[in-house]
């Protein structure tokens, strides 16, 4: 922080996260909200709105994180709580999670995006997890890729960031499944320049899930102890080691695609100048390879793979 601003000249944000709800009333059959079962527990927007008035009054907060699951599943409670941001007059920035099926005339249409824009929204994020139909479809997650492009489209045009984070190696999952992932990465990029990607990480099979029993059917040597599951859990591969994975066959190509994916957007900052510089140099050839689908003769990585290995990653970086 220099003179009230952060190192890139813009204001502090004095930043602090709030749950203003546990669980969700989703069901993919990925995650562990369906093992545990409990459903959607909401406070009324009131007592939320009184929790960030506290925080600002006592420690000047002026950036929230929503850190739920899902935020916008009730839409009542969504209006009301911009009701009291604007009769409020509450001036505050705040990012939260959404569904791509929220994007819809009936709810989170331009219109209201704007409005939410209006009152301190800044970003966005969202699971969409898979270009796939047949694997969204499998994993119910109740979303289409026309969802997510839409939901690209709308955010760009609201003023509102949004990133997208996808997944590869469900178990049944195929070459042209994965394929159809970056496509879609491709075309979200195409249509809103500003979005970024997360991944896509490596599927983590949690016990008690459909999707862990097939994972286990199909090979999954499943741990006996707990410091097993954290080795099984590394930070390899996006933080969950492939080769303990024996129905993804496509490791080279996953972690090709990946690498560019990931360059393409860049949600991270490097901590090596060289990184930083060859990320530089990397960016426009990664958008241009994941928009045009363009993966062959993967110079870049190669070089760039090379010179990693003589740096150790600072910590949390991605090599």
């Amino acid at each position: 922080m220099v003179g009230g601003k952060d190192l890139e000249g813009g204001p502090v944000r004095r930043s602090l996260p709030i749950i203003s709800s546990l669980g969700c009333s989703h069901k993919c059959t990925f995650c562990h909200n369906v093992i545990l079962n409990k459903g959607w527990r909401p406070k009324p927007a009131t007592r939320l709105i009184a929790e960030i008035e506290e925080l600002m009054q006592k420690y000047q907060v002026n950036d929230v994180q929503l850190v739920d699951e899902l935020f916008f599943i009730d839409k009542r409670r969504v209006l009301e709580f911009l009701d009291l941001i604007e009769k409020k007059n509450l001036k505050f920035s705040w990012h939260t999670n959404v569904k791509a099926s929220f994007f819809r005339d009936d709810y989170l249409n331009v219109e209201l995006l704007k409005r939410l824009r209006r009152c301190g929204l800044f970003h966005l994020g969202m699971g969409a997890e898979s270009g796939s139909q047949r694997m969204l479809n499998k994993i119910k997650k109740g979303i289409t890729p026309e969802m997510i492009l839409r939901a690209a489209a709308w955010s760009k045009e609201s003023d509102i960031n949004i990133g997208f984070s996808f997944m590869v190696g469900l178990p049944g999952e195929t070459r042209e499944d994965i394929i159809r992932t970056f496509q879609l990465v491709g075309q979200i990029l195409k249509v809103n320049p500003n979005a970024y990607v997360i991944g896509p990480q490596t599927f983590r099979p949690y016990p008690g899930s459909d999707l862990h029993a097939e994972a286990v059917q199909l090979g999954l040597q499943e741990p006996t102890t707990l410091r097993g599951w954290a080795q099984l859990y590394s930070k390899e591969d996006n933080y969950v080691d492939m080769a303990k994975m024996p129905w993804i066959s496509e490791n080279a190509f996953i972690k090709i695609c990946t690498f560019y994916l990931q360059k393409a957007s860049m949600p991270y900052r490097p901590a090596h100048a060289w990184k930083r510089l060859a990320a530089k140099v990397v960016q426009p050839l990664a958008r241009f390879r994941t928009i045009a689908g363009f993966y062959h003769l993967p110079f870049e990585f190669r070089l760039y793979r090379a010179l990693s290995a003589s740096t150790t990653p600072a910590a949390g970086e991605i090599a």
